[in-house]
């Protein structure tokens, strides 16, 4: 019940912070921002995709890594994005 013509005032909720994977563990500190460095790339090269993320070239198919057929393979975006590359986790 509302007395007095004040009107219930509902706590504004505190935001939760979001945090942004950092490099380590598993992924480099520097790493090329694919395409860079592409026609170079070996089973296990990891890259910095378009997505902010750590990508690794699956074993034996460093000829799909290094494809220039982006809209297949590019790490994050291509179609067979999980045929050539392994998203790595970061702690």
């Amino acid at each position: 019940t509302v007395t007095g013509g004040q009107v219930p005032v509902s706590p504004t909720p505190t935001p939760t912070p979001t945090t942004t994977p950092t490099p380590g563990g598993n992924c480099p500190t520097t790493a090329p921002v694919y395409p860079a460095g592409r026609n170079s790339y070996v089973s296990g090269t990891i890259v910095k995709a378009s997505d902010s993320q750590f990508y690794k070239c699956n074993p034996g198919v460093a000829a799909w890594c290094n494809s220039a057929a982006e809209w297949a393979y590019a790490p994050a975006t291509g179609a067979a994005t999980t045929s050539a590359w392994t998203l790595q986790s970061c702690k």
